[in-house]
């Protein structure tokens, strides 16, 4: 028997090779890496990332967004008290029509990108509200819905896609 086969008979423990550790090591690394990423990708589809994904896709074939920022406002909300204040940045992104159909009808640009109906639409929605009611957590989005379908009546020409806002202080 050799000298090293006594050793490990014996219970001692025997020396490792760097070679071993770094195998180790190695097949470990891949397999948390592949583990991340099959929970990553779990997680996406439970989420609807895809879905997300695919209303861009469609968009893009129907036409191209476009950002339509507008100044900060600050509106008296209607609380009972009249001292409630709402400071507010508001961006759109709004459908336009394909580059085909634009130069079909020889515009530029959207007629009423920065239009003053579209901002007073915002201002009457949004002074309408209650502060109590936009604090909730429901309350931005329920703003948003309101805000898309004052916008769609007021400027039916104008496909609002979605609503954020940039910045939203209630001061009561």
């Amino acid at each position: 028997m050799s000298k090293d086969a006594i050793a490990n008979a014996s219970g001692q423990p025997s020396k490792i090779g760097f070679g071993s550790l770094l195998l180790v090591a190695v097949v470990a690394a891949v397999l948390s890496a592949g583990g991340a990423a099959a929970t990553f990708y779990l997680l996406a589809k439970r989420m609807g990332l895809s879905s997300a994904s695919a209303k861009m896709a469609d968009s893009r074939q129907t036409g191209q967004t476009k950002q339509v920022p507008f100044e900060p406002m600050l509106v008296n909300l209607a609380d009972s008290d009249g001292q409630a204040y709402l400071r507010l940045s508001v961006v759109l992104s709004v459908l336009d029509e394909p580059e085909k159909a634009v130069k079909e009808k020889g515009e530029a640009t959207h007629p009423v990108f920065g239009s003053p109906a579209v901002r007073d639409a915002i201002l009457t929605v949004v002074g309408a509200e209650k502060s109590s009611d936009l604090l909730v957590s429901s309350g931005k989005g329920a703003l948003k819905a309101k805000l898309r379908a004052a916008i769609q009546q007021r400027e039916p020409a104008l496909k609002v896609a979605d609503v954020f806002f940039t910045e939203f202080l209630v001061q009561r």
